[in-house]
């Protein structure tokens, strides 16, 4: 069964140098050219010793961590060779680390090279600071955190060791390819299915294909979230809708809704931003639709979900 959090389609558009958390968080940058890059290209769920080895560098990881319960995922995108590591949790300023190679302008800073500021066309209007640790090993730490609490977390970053720095089990790898067109999709997905036709102001929707070890899926998401677009994420399956909602994370939040004739659920999927530190979940609707589950994800009201969701075609 997929397992599904809204935090892993933050760490895939991190990757493909988009993207976004919530209508509350988007990196911004022109859409990029549809095209076709090789299956398998974005390997999701790693521990700091797999990404090692699938990335030939030293992943190294944050041992302090601001105030609060934080959960890591990490990815890695061959392509790029880039590292990201999302810190999300419950409440509280998300946090996202970069590993690549490359080079940046020199500042003081106790491990090297660091530089701390904006970089608008990557990271909106979060703070960045980036240094250099590896020759050519460049590491970027963007969040709606202050500079100083995030020079913290920089002085903090060190080789992974089980024993000082907990990680999240890993069960269920998978592996992305992204940029894809909605046909592209569809033949990997081996079946038509349905999209909105009816989208808030300023989304644009950017498709994927997750191969996990058991199931398949597509990604469909707003590729430019931002001040005044909304995040919004849809999921396609063929697993069934009873199966989905028992990996649901808050199960007492599901309630039944009518999604034009079509009876679907609403639950809560946990979720932070950046831009509003307050927010704890995000709303989710499901349903089932000659033989395919849909699952969207939004910041949106539940309202606003049902409308979108009904016209999909």
């Amino acid at each position: 069964m997929k397992r599904f959090q809204t935090v892993l389609l933050v760490t895939a558009a991190l990757l493909g140098g988009n993207a976004a958390v919530g209508g509350a968080m988007a990196l911004a940058q022109p859409a990029a050219a549809q095209s076709s890059p090789a299956s398998g290209d974005l390997i999701m769920d790693l521990t700091p010793a797999e990404a090692t080895k699938q990335a030939g560098f030293p992943v190294k990881v944050p041992r302090y961590q601001p105030a609060g319960k934080y959960y890591p995922t990490l990815a890695y995108k061959r392509s790029a060779s880039q590292v990201v590591i999302s810190y999300h949790g419950n409440a509280g300023n998300p946090f996202f680390l970069r590993i690549h190679p490359g080079e940046w302008k020199e500042v003081s800073f106790a491990k090297g090279k660091a530089y701390v500021g904006k970089q608008p066309e990557k990271y909106d209007d979060m703070t960045v600071f980036m240094w250099e640790e590896e020759k050519g090993l460049v590491y970027e730490l963007a969040s709606g955190l202050s500079g100083d609490e995030l020079k913290k977390i920089a002085e903090s970053v060190d080789v992974w060791d089980p024993a000082v720095t907990e990680w999240p089990e890993v069960k269920m790898q998978s592996e992305n390819t992204e940029e894809l067109t909605r046909e592209e999709a569809e033949e990997k997905f081996g079946s038509p299915f349905k999209v909105p036709t009816l989208l808030p102001p300023g989304t644009t929707l950017s498709y994927g294909y997750t191969k996990g070890k058991e199931s398949s899926s597509v990604d469909i998401y707003n590729q430019t979230p931002g001040k005044t677009s909304n995040f919004l994420s849809i999921d396609v399956s063929k697993e069934s809708l009873e199966e989905i909602k028992k990996s649901v994370t808050k199960p007492e939040t599901i309630k039944p809704v009518k999604i034009g004739t079509i009876q679907g659920f609403s639950f809560q999927t946990p979720g932070s931003s950046y831009r509003n530190p307050e927010l704890t979940h995000f709303n989710s609707l499901l349903w089932e639709d000659k033989g395919i589950t849909y699952r969207m994800t939004s910041d949106m009201t539940l309202e606003q979900m049902i409308n979108v969701a009904e016209w999909f075609r």
